[in-house]
């Protein structure tokens, strides 16, 4: 593989951090295999990948492989992460619609019409979710 074709690797797909790569060559106790470790300079974030081994744990591969393997591990890990963020924010979604409706529904049985039940059902969900965003931030010792 040329200077040209190498894989550019990403930024971390947790936080967006500076990453780095660093190999451990194995001894003759675990047959000479190399481990590439793509980490996070920033949060830690890390993957580990240790070269491919014949039938009696002898490497069998190149450094440069195992690197490029581990590169395109790495920056897989981000469509992973964007997808599973997109599920969580459909869950989220499908959970705060069914929070404003139960709570329309409990306005409504004390007496008030629909309009003002679901904007008090609405207040109560956004009141809910900044309680949420401020425990979340606490807990990160953000402000």
């Amino acid at each position: 593989m040329t200077d040209e074709q190498k894989v550019q690797l990403l930024p971390c797909p947790f936080c967006g951090g500076e990453t780095r790569t660093s190999r451990h060559n194995g001894d003759e106790r675990i047959g000479y295999n190399i481990t590439i470790t793509i980490s996070c300079k920033s949060c830690g974030a890390s993957l580990p990948l240790v070269s491919r081994h014949d039938k009696n744990d002898w490497c069998t591969e190149s450094a440069q492989s195992v690197t490029e393997r581990a590169i395109t591990a790495w920056n897989t890990r981000q469509a992973a992460l964007s997808h599973a963020s997109a599920t969580a924010n459909a869950k989220v979604t499908a959970f705060r619609n069914r929070f404003i409706s139960e709570r329309t529904t409990t306005w409504l049985r004390d007496g008030l019409d629909y309009e003002m039940a679901r904007a008090k059902a609405e207040a109560d969900a956004n009141e809910y979710e900044q309680a949420f965003d401020q425990a979340i931030a606490a807990k990160r010792g953000e402000k």
